[in-house]
């Protein structure tokens, strides 16, 4: 006796279903995947530190190239009064 097709699919994924929710899957399967979480979870740690590690590198070289270009205008500065007062009273 034929079925209809939507009938005949219908048994067709109970059957895969009730088939694979009885087959055994391997142990070793879940502990590889288990492994790989584990190192995966590990590496965003490592990439987390490291993000923050430059995050503070950063902060700490624009900090020190704000004061080299403060000390650099002072610098600059003191020598345009130097050279303005050494014409004033060289004169």
């Amino acid at each position: 006796m034929l079925e209809k097709k939507e009938d005949a699919q219908t048994t067709f994924f109970k059957t895969l279903t009730w088939y694979f929710s009885r087959k055994q899957t391997p142990i070793g399967f879940f502990r590889t995947i288990g492994d790989i979480r584990d190192k995966l979870q590990e590496l965003n740690k490592i990439l987390d530190e490291a993000n923050q590690s430059q995050d503070r590198l950063t902060s700490a070289l624009n900090k020190i190239t704000l004061w080299g270009v403060i000390i650099a205008a002072a610098t600059l500065a003191w020598s345009m009064v130097e050279f303005f007062l050494s014409r004033v009273i060289l004169r």
